[in-house]
């Protein structure tokens, strides 16, 4: 599997609520050896947290068009 499409994964187990090793181990148990590290998954969540809170503080004070 790609990794753009393992990202869309773990992005969905986040939505859900779930934590980055239950996530880990939901992929290792459909995808094996080919599932990504627990190191991607703990990056990708905090790669998400970042951006969620860079979108809290710089909220355009109005429109641009």
């Amino acid at each position: 599997m790609d990794e753009k499409e393992f990202r869309v994964l773990i992005k969905h187990y986040f939505m859900k609520g779930k934590t980055p090793h239950e996530t880990k181990e939901k992929l290792d148990k459909h995808y094996g050896d080919s599932a990504p590290s627990i190191r991607q998954i703990l990056l990708f969540g905090r790669d998400q947290q970042t951006r969620a809170a860079l979108d809290a503080v710089y909220k355009p004070k109005r429109r641009l068009c």
